[in-house]
């Protein structure tokens, strides 16, 4: 098996771990460190977990050379970040990481609404999503 250097010289750009990094995709360190030195190879959901959190593709994680050139999207590497260090965004990403989309877009349109204080969730962009009482869970009507 090939060394994954470039997964190793991205997380250290983005300023990850391997346990941090581990932990946004659901292994452990030793497992990265094994991904890292090519004594273990990934299953192509985890290299595409992987590429996501670099906002990258997958030939970018896998194949090109991309020597010293990673350069981090702030506001992505400052979220990655934030995700590595606070549970609840962790909990958050692993739960939205098994949702169906429309379950995303239902939570999405929620997080936006409450965000701009608009708890009806009633929106231009979702006219359509209200909330129930009392248990206030999302419906669509």
């Amino acid at each position: 098996m090939d060394k994954m250097t470039n997964l190793k010289k991205y997380r250290k750009q983005y300023g990850f771990t391997q346990q941090q990094l581990g932990d946004l995709i659901g292994v452990g360190k030793s497992t990265m460190s094994m991904y890292e030195n090519g004594l273990y190879e990934p299953d192509i959901e985890t290299l595409k977990k992987l590429a996501d959190i670099f906002s990258i593709s997958l030939d970018e994680l896998v194949n090109r050379d991309i020597g010293s050139s990673v350069k981090p999207d702030s506001d992505l590497q400052s979220v990655a970040i934030r995700i590595a260090k606070d549970n609840d965004y962790k909990s958050l990403i692993q739960t939205a990481n098994k949702s169906r989309p429309e379950s995303l877009r239902i939570a999405t349109a929620l997080l936006e609404s409450l965000n701009k204080g608009n708890f009806l969730g009633a929106s231009s962009d979702n006219p359509s999503l209200s909330f129930a009482e009392p248990s206030m869970s999302p419906k669509l009507t």
